[in-house]
């Protein structure tokens, strides 16, 4: 990335550009998805104590910290829109583990994902390591409306197709989805009642327009990922969440 293309707006960028203008160049690594920023105070590993956290050390409960399970539902309500109960809500280990959960209780051997492309390249092997095959769709770069969406999508979507994976705003391009595109294929979805993986890892770094959970527009198939590492710097913590129906 050239130093013109790295001029990123916004005040939150502003210490990764003051970072950037000092790198000797000419290449920059962009590569990894981890942030320059450390993680709140109270939220480093130096905060957790014995003291404050007497079972520090022993088995949870396999959903989650039931205390960080409720903040999560609150959140999911206030920011995403969502109507989530607790028992909707895992924590795991990471985005990644977020979406291996997903797919692991989705997927039988043989069975598609339809992958849109450019993506995250880990997603391919997630659906591989659960006998999946992905289909790679190319979409952020080649389609420009809901109804293009929509065509590009059925163009693919065959009689073993399970699933339809989703990132907006989108790693790697950063294409936010508008909410009409989140809805019309929610809707091809629901039609061929396959499932949506939004994968909203990326949810708080939107510059122009605005980020919708899709799950909004279909919470009955809909699972969402999510992930503290882009959100609050803490990607060493390992710390994630899946959001879905409550009876899956």
């Amino acid at each position: 990335v050239t130093r013109e293309v790295a001029e990123m707006p916004g005040a939150i960028f502003s210490k990764l550009q003051a970072r950037i203008r000092q790198h000797p160049g000419p290449l920059f690594p962009l590569h990894v998805g981890d942030t320059w920023l450390d993680p709140v105070e109270g939220a480093r590993m130096e905060d957790l104590t014995l003291a404050t956290q007497p079972r520090l050390h022993h088995y949870v409960a396999p959903q989650g910290e039931p205390a960080l399970v409720q903040a999560l539902v609150e959140k999911l309500r206030a920011k995403n829109g969502l109507s989530v109960e607790p028992g909707a809500v895992l924590v795991t280990a990471g985005a990644t583990g977020a979406l291996s959960s997903a797919l692991g209780a989705l997927l039988s051997p043989g069975e598609e994902v339809v992958v849109l492309a450019p993506f995250w390249p880990l997603i391919r092997g997630i659906v591989q390591a659960f006998r999946g095959r992905p289909v790679e769709l190319p979409f952020y770069d080649r389609v420009g409306s809901a109804a293009e969406a929509v065509a590009a999508l059925r163009s693919v979507i065959g009689p073993n197709t399970v699933a339809i994976y989703v990132s907006s705003p989108s790693n790697p391009t950063g294409r936010v989805l508008p909410p009409d595109w989140l809805e019309a294929i929610a809707a091809l979805a629901r039609s061929l009642d396959l499932w949506l993986i939004s994968d909203e890892t990326y949810e708080d770094y939107v510059f122009h327009g605005e980020h919708v959970s899709a799950a909004r527009f279909a919470p009955e198939r809909t699972l969402t990922a999510f992930s503290f590492s882009k959100a609050y710097g803490m990607g060493g913590n390992r710390v994630g969440y899946l959001v879905g129906p409550l009876a899956l």
